[in-house]
């Protein structure tokens, strides 16, 4: 059997979703959101978030660096009904938006396989940053999510 893939939580992708109140306008095509910090809220902003995050997104920076062009790109894809998925750098993740404390997700579970170490660093800082998203910025084709480990810029992909 070729190398088993394991599905664990990884407890440091735990994220809360959504904005904590209204929208805010980030410049003229933005929209900008803090996280609630409780559960009950949590659940609410989750939706808002999956109409404001929905669809594929490509991680093109991550705590101000470029992404390298020889590595795998990682993803994020955010459905309607709030589920997410991805991909890290060597590994996929999936699990929902409205996690908890103010978290952008929930805590999320991935595939847990090695790879060489350029691509592993990049898993290690996307997984890392993930599970501190706190907020989110959406500005037409771009999204930011701002993380105390290092903000993560995607573009859309679809």
């Amino acid at each position: 059997m070729r190398s088993a893939i394991l599905v664990s939580l990884i407890a440091v992708l735990s994220t809360g979703c959504g904005p904590a109140d209204d929208s805010t306008a980030a410049g003229d095509a933005g929209t900008a959101a803090t996280l609630p910090e409780n559960d009950a809220s949590a659940a609410a902003a989750g939706a808002e978030a999956a109409v404001a995050l929905a669809g594929d997104w490509r991680l093109v920076s991550i705590g101000g660096t470029w992404v390298a062009a020889e590595l795998e790109t990682p993803t994020l894809t955010v459905n309607a009904d709030g589920q997410v998925g991805g991909f890290s750098g060597v590994n996929r993740f999936m699990g929902r938006l409205g996690g908890q404390d103010g978290r952008l997700f929930t805590p999320l579970a991935g595939t847990m396989m090695a790879g060489p170490p350029p691509a592993m660093a990049l898993e290690s800082s996307v997984t890392a940053a993930m599970g501190e998203v706190m907020a989110y910025e959406v500005d037409g084709d771009r999204l930011t999510l701002m993380s105390s480990a290092g903000d993560l810029v995607y573009t859309r992909a679809d």
